[in-house]
């Protein structure tokens, strides 16, 4: 009794990041992803706004750079913070139209099939949504993603260290 009455009757609201986003990593050794035209577009491609509208019901989600959303005070917006992220900033925005552009640039195609390695053993399923959800949405700039799960062991005794086949890449919340 004596502790609840020094809480705020309000109540407290705690919101922590998840790794529902995420993040593709590359071995630049491999192409197509040494060529940066290629992740430039595969950026482009990705519904961000879409993966938080069903993977954060909490609607307080932001989208994973460098830094996570989970380190503030270090993590910067780059939904929030365009302004800061100067020319940069339009590979954050999903524009099908300027990734099937860059793509035919760098490839000469409209297509890129590839397989992309993840997790799901260790990181659940809502890892694996995520990753369900890349795959699909990928598809409307012509990016062809096979899903390849990898028992966790195998995963960061390999894909993790850029063990990578020619043409893969990889997703997770190690990067």
């Amino acid at each position: 009794k004596e502790n609840r009455s020094k809480l705020d009757s309000k109540g407290t609201d705690v919101f922590t990041q998840n790794l529902s986003q995420g993040a593709f990593y590359f071995n630049f050794d491999n192409k197509p992803w040494n060529d940066l035209r290629v992740r430039q577009a595969l950026s482009m491609a990705l519904d961000r706004d879409g993966y938080l509208k069903v993977q954060d019901g909490t609607g307080k989600g932001n989208y994973f750079s460098f830094i996570p959303p989970g380190l503030a005070p270090f993590y910067l917006s780059p939904r929030d913070n365009k302004d800061k992220y100067g020319a940069a900033a339009k590979y954050w925005t999903r524009d099908v139209k300027a990734a099937r552009d860059l793509l035919k640039a760098a490839t000469g195609s409209d297509t890129l099939k590839f397989k992309l390695f993840c997790n799901v053993d260790r990181y659940g399923a809502e890892a694996q949504q995520a990753w369900e959800l890349f795959a699909a949405t990928l598809k409307d700039a012509g990016f062809e993603a096979e899903l390849v799960f990898q028992e966790y062991g195998s995963y960061i005794q390999s894909t993790f260290l850029g063990k990578m086949p020619e043409g893969g890449c990889a997703c997770g919340p190690l990067i």
